[in-house]
């Protein structure tokens, strides 16, 4: 019929104009700026044309008559990218797919064509970096899609070149991809990370020291020897100090000279640390305190170095957390699966919250509450003014130690029981992309986020700090 017919002149890569009737409606596939339309005339894709035109003679102006006219493709000549590759992580399908248009020689799109493009790494700042996924893709009506394409590597400058066959290529734009950028070793068995954003160096406790690196070079630096077993560790960027929990006490450490204070004496077993800048005040769970001997938050004056109060709580805690928007100290209680609010400048729990099994690691920005459910391999968010549930975000394997980047707006998840990190999206409470960043065997404890440049620091059981750029 006029439908095979046109499809068969159109295969021959002959040039033609057709009239249709203008009752004739053909299905629209894709609209253009310019007002033109892809539709469909049988099975052939053709680009259609509205046109009003109005005729003047020496008789005078005849009335405007309006015409469609539709166009076809000449023959396949060569490649364009129809959609970019764009910036995302090692490992993690580039979203949304890279297209490549096969085109006619005046940029047209051949629809007809079904040649087969293949693409592969152009520029690339990492030689041993690999394009993972469907590289080989037939064209369906003259476009190549690539749903589950990766690159295996972090770095920037990366592109894809375009081929098929003897048309000409094509290269796309540059893009970059993140991930781990550098592994740093640190001393056995890190267990936390924190960053001093006004030195760019990171503090790992260990088994015995807390490591320090230079987090801008990549290279560690002395280590701050004859700690007992530090737990964790947290930065006051105004003041330049650092305060390492340990089973002396709380230490101070001078971030210009990487020089350790007297331990602050604050009762047994100190675990999660948290500071507030601007009071300049440290928050530390305790399992029994010097006053009562029971479980509780301490509270120190940094001024001077001294213990200005604690407040009992139900348990011992682990993980604690200060927000600076409702000015508000949160800790994480194991044992009871809860979380305590506590209000610091009246020195009282306002209300606990069950928030999963084991929660573990707490990080909190401006109203907003994360905290990691160890056994439950989620992550518990909550509004830090009225306590309510906003969401329950599932992550990876024994979700561990958490961190957030307020300007970019990703919280980082330490999977303690995988080699992997989750990365949530802080407006919409889902995990975006989960990124490996140790071997398998090892599993991070902790990520650190310094909020100057967006690099994240992941201490990993086989003793290396990992870098990485989202």
């Amino acid at each position: 019929d006029g439908n095979d017919f046109l499809a068969a002149v159109a295969g021959t890569g002959a040039d033609f104009l057709v009239r249709l009737r203008g009752n004739r409606k053909p299905r629209v596939v894709r609209r253009y700026r310019d007002g033109s339309y892809l539709a469909l005339i049988g099975g052939l894709q053709v680009r259609v044309i509205e046109c009003e035109i109005t005729v003047s003679t020496t008789a005078g102006t005849l009335p405007a008559v309006t015409f469609t006219a539709t166009s076809f493709a000449g023959p396949p000549a060569q490649l364009a990218f129809l959609t970019e590759p764009t910036h995302g992580l090692a490992g993690n399908a580039i979203t949304p797919a890279v297209q490549v248009a096969i085109q006619d020689q005046y940029g047209n799109l051949a629809f007809p064509a079904k040649d087969v493009v293949s693409l592969r790494l152009g520029a690339t700042p990492n030689p041993a970096a690999k394009l993972q996924g469907i590289v080989d893709a037939a064209a369906v009506n003259g476009v190549a899609s690539f749903a589950n394409l990766a690159v295996d590597s972090a770095g920037l400058g990366y592109t894809l070149d375009a081929t098929s066959g003897t048309l000409t290529g094509a290269g796309s734009t540059p893009f970059d991809v993140g991930g781990v950028i550098a592994a740093v070793p640190v001393d056995q068995g890190p267990v936390a990370a924190a960053v001093n954003p006004t030195t760019g160096r990171v503090y790992v406790p260990s088994a015995a020291a807390v490591a320090v690196v230079d987090g801008t070079k990549f290279v560690a630096l002395p280590s701050i020897l004859g700690l007992e077993l530090p737990a964790d560790a947290a930065a006051n960027a105004v003041t330049d100090a650092i305060f390492a929990s340990t089973t002396m006490g709380i230490v101070p450490i001078d971030g210009a000279t990487n020089i350790a204070g007297a331990p602050i004496l604050v009762g047994t077993s100190p675990q999660g640390v948290a500071v507030d800048e601007k009071a300049n005040r440290v928050y530390v769970a305790v399992a029994a305190d010097l006053a009562k001997g029971s479980a509780a938050l301490v509270v120190i004056d940094a001024s001077r170095d001294a213990v200005i109060g604690s407040v009992p709580l139900d348990g011992a805690g682990q993980g604690v957390a200060f927000d600076a928007a409702s000015g508000r100290v949160f800790v994480a209680i194991p044992g009871l699966n809860e979380l305590a609010i506590v209000d610091p400048i009246k020195m009282n729990v306002v209300g606990t919250r069950i928030v999963g099994a084991s929660p573990h690691g707490v990080v909190a920005d401006n109203g907003i509450v994360y905290v990691t459910n160890n056994l439950d391999d989620y992550v518990f968010v909550l509004d830090a003014f009225t306590l309510e549930e906003k969401a329950r975000v599932p992550v990876g394997k024994r979700p561990d130690g958490i961190d957030v980047d307020p300007t970019r707006g990703i919280v980082y998840v330490a999977n303690a029981g995988e080699p992997t990190l989750s990365l949530i999206e802080t407006g919409r409470f889902t995990v975006f992309a989960t990124l490996q960043v140790a071997p398998v065997g090892s599993a991070p404890k902790d990520a650190a986020v310094d909020r100057r440049t967006g690099l994240v620091y992941v201490p990993t059981t086989d003793n290396q700090l990992r870098v990485v750029r989202p």
